[in-house]
């Protein structure tokens, strides 16, 4: 597992690739975003991309299918949101994907002592090396003390160990409220 400390700035990652075909463009598009370009291969080709393009949405979820085993022995609580995103390029069908990302910034979370928050970019990049999609999001991240002290120190709620302005008398990392303030 991976923990706040553990994370050092301008490392990279690469996931593996992902070729994405036309009948997985028109079945997203058809349930989350049906414009004729993501949904009719003839309206994609009449249009001035020239050809069925993935929408937005999908793009991003398949950035997150392909992102999650990069980050998933990190010990993330949750994500705090997106700062940037941008659609650089279309995503054709039969394109061939992956993810690049690696941290830009870190620092101690000023509410919760014992987490850390960690700004990421992203990029999805085609077979071409175009950027397709370049994203910079936040993630609230355990530090080493939580994960060692945590469950012991949140365990009595009576006397709590560690104290925090948001988070007190828990008995795991897994009650923590997304709706919670972090900053």
């Amino acid at each position: 597992m991976r923990f706040y400390e553990d994370i050092e700035i301008g490392e990279e990652f690469q996931s593996e690739s992902y070729t994405v075909r036309e009948q997985e463009i028109i079945d997203f598009a058809l349930q989350f975003d049906p414009r004729a370009i993501h949904t009719d291969v003839q309206a994609g080709l009449e249009s001035e991309f020239g050809g069925l393009i993935a929408s937005g949405i999908h793009i991003m979820a398949l950035w997150r299918k392909l992102e999650f085993p990069i980050t998933e022995q990190t010990a993330t609580v949750c994500g705090l949101g997106c700062d940037e995103m941008r659609l650089e390029q279309p995503l054709y069908a039969n394109d061939t994907i992956y993810v690049e990302q690696q941290p830009m910034a870190k620092r101690r979370s000023k509410s919760l002592a014992d987490r850390g928050i960690v700004q990421y970019e992203s990029k999805v990049i085609n077979q071409d090396g175009r950027v397709i999609l370049l994203l910079k999001n936040s993630s609230l991240i355990e530090s080493r003390v939580w994960h060692l002290l945590g469950c012991a120190a949140y365990s009595d709620p009576k006397e709590p160990k560690l104290k925090t302005n948001t988070l007190s008398n828990l008995d795991s990392r897994h009650r923590y409220s997304h709706h919670g303030h972090c900053d």
